[in-house]
């Protein structure tokens, strides 16, 4: 669309409550969508610390904090791998989570997000 989107500079995180309700391990990221390109921007986020690939075993809940400052984001710029900088932060058009399951496996049940806040 036409304009700007929301300028989330000011904040430093994002935090949320994952739960996963189903029968198997999922994969989950938060993903950021920016600037008049719509520019996708994953970040698999932290959980006591520790960064890399988030993968919420089944029946597990995990509170998970988003560096919206730091170097843990993958787009096409970073050649999809988690070594870059969030672009556009003073843009953002969209915000959404990418769950899936592991390649060939048949998921059922839900996952739960909670507790989503940004934080200065």
């Amino acid at each position: 669309g036409m304009g700007t989107g929301i300028d989330i500079t000011p904040y430093g995180t994002v935090k949320s409550t994952i739960t996963n309700n189903t029968n198997k391990d999922i994969h989950v990221t938060l993903v950021m969508k920016t600037t008049g390109n719509w520019t996708w921007q994953e970040n698999a986020g932290e959980v006591n610390g520790k960064g890399g690939e988030r993968i919420i075993e089944a029946g597990e809940t995990v509170e998970v904090e988003y560096s919206l400052t730091g170097s843990e984001w993958k787009s096409k710029a970073s050649n999809w791998a988690y070594t870059g900088e969030l672009d556009g932060a003073d843009d953002l058009r969209a915000i959404a989570y990418k769950i899936y399951a592991n390649e060939g496996e048949t998921v059922s049940g839900s996952v739960e997000i909670s507790n989503f806040s940004f934080e200065f």
